[in-house]
């Protein structure tokens, strides 16, 4: 399976379709549906140093974003918050007298909580998303914007001359 897999995908999303497996055969063993739990092999990977996004790249990102993506981008670069942090922040979780938000620890990805001091950039995105949803900061066409990786954000990120993994 794993040879055929690698002809269409790289061996990250390889070993991932394996992670499954391996925990299908490890489950089935603890039903007793197997005797033994075979051995799954996984590729090994190399570690990558991540690679920030440069002031110059970031305007030309900008530039090209339909605008409630633009904001959101511009918000989180502002604050270093996640997409999904970013993407689903609620209005009750910030407290903007003393310039800050609030990431709950169920929602962040070390599941514990994070204050996110706002600076005047931050608190003036804020500002301008008043109205736009009673509940969440970030709304497209009054709704909340639940996905940020959508077909508008892979062209703009092509179209800022950058690659993208779909499109």
């Amino acid at each position: 399976m794993r040879r055929d897999k690698t002809a269409t995908s790289s061996k990250a999303t390889c070993n991932r379709y394996m992670a499954c497996v391996r925990a299908i055969l490890k489950k089935s063993c603890e039903w007793g549906w197997l005797k033994q739990c075979p051995k799954v092999a996984m590729y090994a990977l190399e570690a990558r140093e991540p690679r920030w996004i440069t002031p110059d790249e970031f305007d030309a990102l900008y530039a090209v974003l339909p605008p409630h993506q633009a904001v959101l981008a511009h918000f989180g670069v502002t604050t270093g918050l996640r997409q999904r942090n970013v993407s689903l922040l609620k209005w009750n979780k910030g407290d903007m007298a003393h310039t800050c938000a609030w990431v709950t620890g169920a929602s962040a990805k070390g599941k514990r909580g994070i204050a996110v001091p706002l600076s005047r950039d931050a608190l003036a995105i804020l500002a301008g998303q008043r109205g736009q949803h009673p509940e969440y900061v970030f709304a497209y066409k009054g709704e909340p914007v639940w996905q940020v990786n959508t077909l508008a954000w892979r062209k703009a990120v092509r179209a800022a001359g950058y690659k993208c993994a779909r499109l």
